[in-house]
Order: structure tokens, then C-alpha cells, then sequence
């Protein structure tokens, strides 16, 4: 399954919740999983937290455990996939899925 994760407002200065979007039996769903993030230090590419080093240095300064948030972050973010993935392998929804 495709896993597909975006800022909901990208060109802002304040942190933007973070939607996850995937297909589930052909239809298409979104969700708000909850999580924000300063629009500078996500990465589009990666659809996860920046690594960019500069980047976080200026965070650093204001909030000193940054690279522990954005890590803690990323870790969230693996575990929903893990979690969809895990529920569409589910036999209850394959049954749903056939009808």
C-alpha cells in the first residue's frame, strides 16, 4: 500500500497538522493523524521530518531538543503506516472488501 503523508497548509509560519492519505479498497482516504510540524522542517520528498542540519541548527536554538522531536515524530509517522497496513491485512477486511 502507498502511504502518502502532507502538510495541510504548507506556507505558513506556525506549525500545519500533518494529513495522511492512502486508497482503501479503491477509495481514497484522508486523515488528520493529529501531528503538526513547522512547515520548514518537513521534508516534501520524503513525505517525513527534514534532515537537513542547517535547518534544524536554527530550531535548535529556541527549542533544544529538536532532533529528538522531529525523530519522535518520524517514529509516529512509521508506526501509522505499520498500523493501515497491518489493518488491511486484517481477514475482516478482506471479507469487506469482496462485497
Amino acid at each position: 500500500m502507498k502511504h502518502s503523508f502532507e502538510l495541510k497548509l504548507k506556507n505558513q509560519i506556525k506549525p500545519s497538522a500533518i494529513l495522511y492519505k492512502c486508497y482503501l479498497n479503491g477509495t481514497r482516504f484522508t486523515y488528520g493523524v493529529g501531528l503538526n510540524i513547522f512547515p520548514e522542517l518537513w521534508d516534501e520528498v520524503s513525505q517525513r521530518p527534514t534532515k537537513k542540519k542547517e535547518i534544524i541548527k536554527e530550531y535548535k536554538k529556541e527549542v533544544p531538543d529538536i532532533e529528538t522531536r522531529l525523530n519522535n515524530l518520524k517514529i509516529q509517522i512509521e508506526n501509522i503506516c505499520i498500523g493501515v497496513d497491518t489493518f488491511s491485512l486484517m481477514p475482516d477486511y478482506k471479507m469487506q472488501k469482496s462485497i
